[in-house]
Order: structure tokens, then sequence, then C-alpha cells
């Protein structure tokens, strides 16, 4: 008999505690798609305007890829065409030189270019624009 008690005890309390979880009441979800629904098709945003400020935007953590201070529209990184290189290895270009690292491969042996490994710079790399964050960085070192 008491064994019974506990267990309708429990259940009681389970279905008590579930009430929400089965409710039919919606909650109200926020997305940053907006009121478009998942199955409609997806229209392109529109360019944001490129930050082209001489100051490149602070980085949000340490180690943390900088940022493009300046519109790379036009440009298409294939496998035999990267135009970043083109000013970002030539230290008479006056563009700031890539570092080191992007010439080492995982085994840390040295190539001439850029490793394969750090070819495609917009793996890492984004372009600066001018908007507001989306969330506050709370990061603290």
């Amino acid at each position: 008999m008491k064994k019974t008690t506990v267990w309708l005890a429990a259940i009681l309390l389970v279905l008590a505690g579930s009430h929400g979880a089965f409710s039919s009441e919606k909650e109200s979800v926020e997305s940053l798609r907006g009121a478009v629904p998942i199955e409609a098709e997806s229209v392109q945003p529109h360019a944001m305007e490129q930050n082209t400020d001489k100051d490149t935007i602070k980085r949000s953590f340490p180690l943390n890829p900088p940022m493009i201070p300046h519109a790379i529209d036009d440009y298409e990184i294939t496998m035999s065409n990267n135009p970043c290189l083109s000013c970002h290895e030539d230290p008479a270009s006056g563009a700031k030189v890539i570092s080191e690292s992007h010439h080492l491969d995982r085994d840390a042996k040295r190539h001439e270019g850029s490793a394969a490994r750090r070819y495609f710079c917009t793996q890492c790399h984004a372009p600066q624009a001018k908007v507001d964050p989306l969330l506050e960085n709370r990061y603290k070192p």
C-alpha cells in the first residue's frame, strides 16, 4: 500500500510539472529571419555598406582573425587565383603582409607562398560592415 501511494504521488508530481511542456499555448520565438516562414524562399539580403575607415574594427577576442577593412565584392578566390595575396604577400604594396603562420602547413613545414590551409582568406577573415552588432559582446579576457 505504501509503495502504491509513493508511485501515485510521483506520477502526480510528474504530470503537474509537465503541464507547461504539453500545453497547447504557443510561445513566441523571435527569429533572425523575421516573420519569414521556414518553408518560404529566402531573399538575398541587401549588401551592407563597407566600413572603409583607416582604423580596423577591434578584435572581439585574442587570436581572432582581423576583419578586412576594404570591399572584396569583386574578389573571386579560386584554386589558381587569390587576389588578396597580390597585395598581402608583397611588402612593397603597403598592405599588411600576412603573418608567418599563414606560410606553415599542418606539419609546421614552411612554404614560400601561403600554405594550402590558409589560402582561402574568407574562411576566417570577413569584411567590415557598418552595422550594429546582433548581440552584445560580453567577452572578458
